[in-house]
């Protein structure tokens, strides 16, 4: 069975590279965004099967990425 395509949002390095390497080792397919507008570009090429979002970002919040996304129909 193949892996989910996933999207992981997140600012602080360890933490984004333990859950990456993680998911990768169960066979997921991940792309990589460490912030806002990386994300948004991410989502407006790509469907994900499940989206992994820092709430706390330097440039937007979470919150914001996610109304962005609902809004543009990502």
């Amino acid at each position: 069975m193949p892996g989910a395509r996933i999207l992981l949002v997140e600012d602080d390095e360890s933490l984004r590279d333990l859950l990456k390497r993680n998911l990768e080792a169960r066979h997921h397919h991940m792309s990589i965004a460490i912030d806002a507008q990386t994300a948004l570009v991410h989502l407006r090429h790509t469907v994900f099967d499940l989206i992994i979002l820092d709430i706390n970002l330097p440039d937007q919040t979470g919150w914001d990425i996610l109304r962005t996304a609902r809004k543009e129909g990502s």
